[in-house]
């Protein structure tokens, strides 16, 4: 039975039963599935073991990311131990990367950004000092209207290319593989034109990221 196999999990776990309990009945509301619910409340529970996050934010907060994502429920393992490697690698701490990265995960997936990219992308961030409500709306206007470049063409997208240091053509095909590295190029591009004395804000301006 469910009882048992909490019971059981309990045993594995330095999290006692009744919080298990009430991990899987959270987990529940949150609309996870009953063959992926042990696992989910296993994997929330190390969560609260080995970070900065209770197992309750953890729960909260993943369950959300998956929805937007539309990552499947079997999946919360791989994006814990993304999560998990980032804070341990990086300035940042758990719960700020999946803040960051569950405001970033809806326009993440509108312009086919993988959870990799966007938790990566959230970190890096979140390591600078970006907090999340004011980096995720800027980083939401760069994707939006990189995208609409991208996908109409013409004098912005001619200016996107132009920073990145690359023809339009390349920058949309980067763009379409992989939003993220088509970022990174841009901001970098952004970077080589302030050192050479360049007009970065005009640019921006241009674009309608002033």
């Amino acid at each position: 039975t469910f009882g048992q196999a909490l019971r059981d999990l309990s045993l594995r776990t330095p999290v006692n039963v009744n919080d298990l309990a009430e991990l899987a009945a959270l987990g529940g509301q949150l609309g996870i599935e009953v063959p992926n619910l042990l696992r989910f409340t296993e994997v929330m529970a190390a969560m609260g073991v080995t970070t900065n996050m209770s197992a309750t934010e953890a729960a909260q907060g993943f369950a959300r990311f998956a929805n937007i994502m539309r990552t499947p429920q079997d999946d919360f393992e791989r994006l814990g131990n993304i999560v998990v490697e980032l804070g341990n690698n990086l300035a940042t701490t758990e719960s700020e990367i999946l803040r960051f990265g569950t405001r970033l995960a809806p326009i993440g997936r509108i312009v086919g950004m993988t959870e990799e990219e966007v938790f990566g992308l959230s970190a890096a961030l979140t390591s600078l000092g970006v907090p999340a409500e004011r980096g995720g709306t800027a980083l939401q206007k760069w994707f939006i209207l990189a995208k609409q470049a991208v996908d109409s063409g013409g004098e912005s997208l001619e200016t996107f290319a132009r920073v990145a240091g690359m023809t339009a053509d390349e920058f949309g095909k980067l763009f379409r593989e992989s939003p993220a590295r088509a970022m990174a190029v841009f901001v970098k591009g952004l970077d080589e034109m302030n050192s050479a004395g360049m007009n970065v804000f005009g640019t921006l301006e241009s674009l309608g990221l002033a």
